[in-house]
């Protein structure tokens, strides 16, 4: 039988999903209102909807563990507009991409209130498959001693250093091309012709697209089996110069996928997550809010120097700055208004396409047939010319990518999700119990990739799993196996 607790935010999320449509008829018939006064009254509601999904978050976790600061991000993508909008209209005088003016009031009620039926369905799945007894601070005899799991983590530690040492000069040699091509033409220009340059380059720069990937899962690969803080704190030294070097290049989205791994590593299998912390945590989200629009400004200037990088930090306008991060980190919601809007009037339903090229995309380039050109299934690429009338993209969202795929059948998709993020915390928190480097590995690059789910599609990351995770836990177990048989 299902707990009680478990049943009551069930039961919640569905009323907040009645509710929901209720408001969506009531806000869009009054018409006489003006848009601005009803996305007051809908922040209203919003604000409610998060203390129920968060204080669902506790009562399941007994703690901080994926869910809060993925809910986290998503009040800042999907609604960071929006509190510019009530709290600060005047500083979209100064943008000519306002979305009050160029989407209908009634999409932009729709695609808000849809949000929160996402997020309430979201909530639904992942309670049912949450195990509320297993707490994320919960702990049971080691079982390190036992020749099978020491033989395991040794060649899990030996993997992971291979792979690290084979893919640090390919990374840094990578990201430091990237910063030369930014600073010879600019951002935009580098990612519309990247692809090119590094096939028309080939040699080094073309081998360190195969390698440079493993070199993130690799630094998670060593951080799970550290014991020691220096070693630690290395490794957090190496994450840190290059973020420094890859945040020049223009590159965003990475550093989400990274915060939120190495957030797990740290505070899930190495220490508890203190108040004090939550505290710091909570103060770096709000000085990523300002870092947002200050890459935005730098990464499309050619030529800049780490001093011209710090003499145009000194005249930037930090009286704006926040509400410029918000505005940035709320264009997410334009992509999922844009898809409930010109989907399926302009663009079909795609029913799944993309569903099937995130798997096919797992088989090598010569077998993917047609599915080769990504571009074809990403919301950014299709939907963003019907918003934009200049070289750039509104990024898209698994709510976004829900939609464009299954149209009226999105809500049992977004159910679906809830229950897959509920079994990944189930298996990272008995990994952590169990102290399985392997699987707690796996959940945690997958936890990561998801986390960017609330900006980006989800196209990449069966293949990044698979190939980056899957394949060299596949090769710790083949030689543990080879190790343990000679016993």
């Amino acid at each position: 039988m299902m707990d009680r607790k478990k049943l009551i935010i069930i039961a919640l999320g569905g009323l907040y999903i009645v509710i929901s449509f209720v408001l969506q008829s009531v806000f869009i018939a009054a018409v006489s209102i003006s848009i601005q006064k009803r996305l007051e009254w809908f922040l209203l509601f919003m604000v409610s909807a998060y203390v129920y999904l968060f204080v669902s978050c506790f009562a399941l976790n007994r703690g901080v563990g994926f869910m809060v600061p993925f809910l986290l991000l998503s009040v800042l993508f999907n609604f960071g507009q929006h509190f510019v909008v009530v709290f600060h209209e005047e500083f979209f005088d100064t943008q000519n991409l306002y979305f009050i003016n160029l989407i209908p009031p009634d999409i932009i009620l729709r695609s808000s209130f849809f949000i929160i039926r996402c997020l309430s369905i979201l909530m639904i799945g992942y309670a049912i498959t949450t195990k509320i007894e297993l707490g994320i601070y919960e702990r049971i005899p080691i079982l390190e001693n036992k020749p099978l799991i020491r033989a395991e983590n040794k060649w899990f530690d030996r993997i992971g250093w291979s792979l690290f040492i084979v893919s640090v000069i390919p990374a840094f040699y990578r990201v430091f091309f990237d910063l030369s091509l930014n600073q010879s033409i600019g951002y935009l220009e580098r990612r519309s012709v990247e692809i090119g340059i590094y096939k028309s380059t080939g040699g080094f720069i073309a081998i360190t697209d195969i390698i440079a990937p493993f070199f993130f899962p690799a630094l998670y690969m060593l951080m799970i089996g550290s014991r020691k803080k220096w070693q630690l704190w290395l490794l957090y030294g190496i994450v840190a110069f290059y973020t420094i070097i890859m945040v020049q290049t223009g590159t965003r989205y990475k550093l989400f996928i990274f915060a939120m791994a190495l957030y797990l590593i740290r505070y899930i299998w190495h220490v508890r997550l203190r108040r004090r912390t939550v505290a710091m945590i909570l103060v770096c989200v709000f000085l990523a809010l300002f870092l947002l629009p200050v890459i935005s400004d730098f990464r499309n200037t050619v030529g800049m120097t780490g001093s011209d990088y710090l003499k145009a930090a000194m005249n930037i306008d930090f009286a704006n700055m926040l509400y410029r991060g918000l505005w940035e980190s709320g264009i997410t919601f334009i992509a999922i208004a844009n898809v409930i809007k010109n989907c399926p009037s302009v663009i079909p339903y795609s029913w799944g396409s993309s569903v099937i090229a995130s798997i096919l995309a797992t088989l090598p380039s010569f077998l993917r047939g047609h599915y080769l050109d990504v571009t074809e299934f990403r919301i950014g690429a299709l939907f963003s010319p019907l918003y934009f009338d200049v070289a750039v993209g509104h990024g898209s969202s698994f709510i976004a990518e829900a939609y464009y795929n299954f149209g009226p059948f999105s809500s049992l998709v977004i159910l679906l999700y809830g229950i897959l993020l509920g079994f990944a915390e189930n298996a990272m928190r008995k990994a952590k119990l169990y102290r399985n480097k392997a699987m707690f590995f796996v959940i945690v690059l997958l936890l990561g990739e998801l986390t960017y789910g609330v900006r980006s599609d989800l196209y990449h990351i069966l293949r990044t799993v698979v190939y980056y995770g899957v394949v060299p836990i596949v090769l710790v177990k083949g030689l543990t196996n080879l190790d343990t048989n000679k016993l």
